[in-house]
């Protein structure tokens, strides 16, 4: 399976449990479609380099995982539809 890097940027306005709920949320989905969480860091609060959607910080997480590139792509694509999720990227690695 492909490796994959994930880096997306929470609203700074969520309290800890709703950050706490979203990060499980992403890497659950990962794994229940039979991919597998390598690693994920919390970067915690920084400052964004320019403002979106009002912000001008964020909660940054960085988590990389191996699945397929349905599953990757379909990460994506709830990631851009939350409300929650101020920008998110997601990368094959090689």
């Amino acid at each position: 399976m492909p490796l994959y890097e994930t880096t997306y940027i929470l609203n700074p306005s969520l309290e800890e449990e709703q950050l706490t709920r979203l990060q499980e949320k992403y890497t659950e989905y990962v794994t229940k479609n039979g991919g597998e969480i390598i690693n994920v860091e919390n970067w915690g609060k920084r400052k964004l380099a320019y403002e979106v959607n009002g912000n001008t910080e964020g909660v940054y997480i960085v988590m990389k995982f191996s699945s397929k590139t349905q599953v990757a792509e379909e990460l994506r694509r709830d990631m851009r539809l939350s409300d929650d999720v101020v920008k998110a990227m997601v990368i094959r690695l090689n």
